[in-house]
C-alpha cells in the first residue's frame, strides 16, 4: 500500500494520522485509538490485523475476562 492509503483509515481501534519514519522497508505511522492514546505502528502489522489498538483492547478484555471468572467462580462457592 502507498502511504496515502493508510492515512485517515481506521484498522481496528486505531486511525492512522500520519507517516512517522521508513525504517529499511517498513513504514512506521504515527496512530490515535479510540481511547484516545496514541501510538506508533508499523504499517504490515496494521494491514494484517496483528495490531488492533495501543493496548487498551487487551486490558479491556483481560478485566473482563477476570470479573466474568470472579462471577463465576462466587457462583461455585469458590473464594478468590
Amino acid at each position: 500500500m502507498k502511504v496515502n492509503d493508510y492515512l485517515n483509515k481506521i484498522f481496528g481501534r486505531l486511525r492512522v494520522i500520519s507517516l512517522n519514519s521508513t525504517k529499511k522497508t517498513h513504514r512506521y505511522f504515527n496512530c490515535t485509538c479510540i481511547c484516545g492514546n496514541k501510538a506508533i505502528v508499523r504499517g504490515s502489522h496494521l494491514t494484517a490485523g496483528c495490531i488492533k489498538s495501543c493496548g487498551c483492547l487487551l486490558e479491556n478484555t483481560f478485566s473482563s475476562s477476570v470479573r466474568n471468572n470472579k462471577i463465576k467462580n462466587s457462583q461455585m462457592g469458590k473464594n478468590n
